[in-house]
C-alpha cells in the first residue's frame, strides 16, 4: 500500500490515499492542487465536505486548504 510504497521511494497516486479523516482530505485537496489538478481538488472538497459536513471544525479545515489550494 501506501506505506510500502513511501518505504521503496516509488511514486505514489494520490486517488490511493483513503480519505478516513478531515486531515487527510484536507492534504489530497492540496496534493491535487500542487500537481495542477484543480478538478480533482475541487472534487476531493465536496466529496469531504459532504462527508464530514456535520464537524464545523472539519470544515473550516477544508476550506481554508482550499483557499491555500487556489492560491497554488
Amino acid at each position: 500500500g501506501i506505506h510500502d510504497a513511501l518505504e521503496s521511494n516509488q511514486d505514489i497516486n494520490i486517488e490511493d490515499i483513503e480519505a478516513t479523516a478531515a486531515p487527510v482530505s484536507a492534504t489530497k485537496i492540496l496534493l491535487y492542487a500542487w500537481n495542477g489538478l484543480f478538478d480533482q481538488s475541487m472534487d476531493e472538497y465536496n466529496e469531504a465536505v459532504a462527508k464530514w459536513n456535520n464537524d464545523p471544525s472539519a470544515v473550516s479545515e477544508l476550506v481554508y486548504c482550499l483557499v491555500l489550494a487556489a492560491l497554488l
